[in-house]
């Protein structure tokens, strides 16, 4: 599976691609580093919601 997407302070998208399906978290807005640590990611959102 990979990760994309954050960035610094503003609220983005991550998608995460694995075992055929896709799923797209909120990250956390206030994460401010671009980086995504699991500790950061929040409940998993169908991705059409997320569009």
């Amino acid at each position: 599976s990979f990760k994309v997407g954050a960035g610094p302070g503003i609220l983005k998208n991550l998608l995460m691609v694995g075992s055929g399906d896709y799923q797209v978290y909120a990250l956390d807005a206030q994460s401010g580093n671009g980086d995504t640590p699991s500790g950061q990611v929040y409940t998993p959102l169908p991705w059409y919601l997320m569009a």
